[in-house]
């Protein structure tokens, strides 16, 4: 299954799966637009974030492509 959420976050991707016995039984998925309604950033998420986005940053740039 491929899940996207749409370029530059212009959609929340939502991905609903139903498991019997280990096994998918039923996949749905819908995307939702963001709005201005929901609530502000974590701080402690927008923390992780950060890092990690550093730190991919940083490997990231030790590749080198052909």
């Amino acid at each position: 299954m491929i899940v996207q959420a749409g370029a530059n976050g212009a959609h929340i991707g939502i991905l609903e799966l139903s498991v019997r016995d280990g096994k998918i039984v039923t996949a749905r998925n819908s995307f939702r637009r963001p709005d201005d309604t929901q609530p502000e950033d974590d701080p402690e998420v927008r923390a992780l974030i950060n890092e990690y986005s550093g730190k991919v940053a940083k490997e990231s740039s030790k590749l080198k492509f052909k």
